[in-house]
């Protein structure tokens, strides 16, 4: 059974996307059997894999959400699977904006992703899902993946203290990446590790 890993913040620029792939492409080396998931209608990771015009894609993770929305899910997947490189990925479009407007007034909306993915999890060690920056139904989502998420933090008030405001409580973090290093932050940083352990 795979292992489902969300890359998530709040905030977008924050290095989600860089480290679904590199995270992606670092584990296929260590022969290991990936999916990655954009689920960002902005479409970053998907033009990552060398896709140029995402509103183009007839099929997405946006039309994959609407099909369970509309329980309609198709048996076959295959068609929403792309591969690169030895990655396997399911792409997105603004049309993942759509459903995440329709998902307002859908009950049970936080646990569709996670319905949509159930049939690949066996299919694979890891699967990845880059989220996007948004206070929307979307990272409601990611959300229902507790143990296993990476948000990020990078942000620091007037004071030298870090912001951190993800929702996922400590206890079900699978790890905290700290975005961009400085130096002079490597104590906070420290303090930070420590207080999550």
């Amino acid at each position: 059974m795979g292992k489902i890993i969300v890359i998530g913040s709040q905030k977008g620029g924050v290095g989600k996307t860089t480290t679904t792939l590199n995270l992606a492409y670092s584990l296929r080396e260590m022969g290991k059997k990936v999916l990655t998931v954009d689920f960002d209608s902005q479409a970053n990771l998907t033009t990552c894999y060398g896709i140029e015009d995402t509103g183009a894609l007839e099929y997405s993770i946006g039309h994959l959400m609407m099909a369970q929305i509309e329980e309609e899910l198709p048996e076959n997947l295959e068609d929403y699977i792309q591969s690169r490189e030895g990655v396997d990925y399911i792409p997105s479009s603004i049309y993942l904006s759509v459903v995440d407007a329709k998902l307002r007034t859908e009950m049970g909306a936080e646990r569709m992703l996670a319905e949509v993915l159930e049939p690949l999890k066996s299919r694979y060690d890891y699967i990845l899902i880059d989220t996007c920056p948004s206070l929307g139904m979307l990272p409601l989502h990611w959300q229902s993946y507790l143990p296993g998420v990476l948000p990020h933090t990078d942000e620091m008030d007037g004071h030298g203290t870090a912001v951190y405001s993800s929702p996922v409580p400590s206890e079900h973090l699978l790890a905290l990446l700290l975005f961009p290093y400085r130096p002079s932050a490597n104590l906070l940083h420290h303090q930070i590790l420590f207080s999550l352990n």
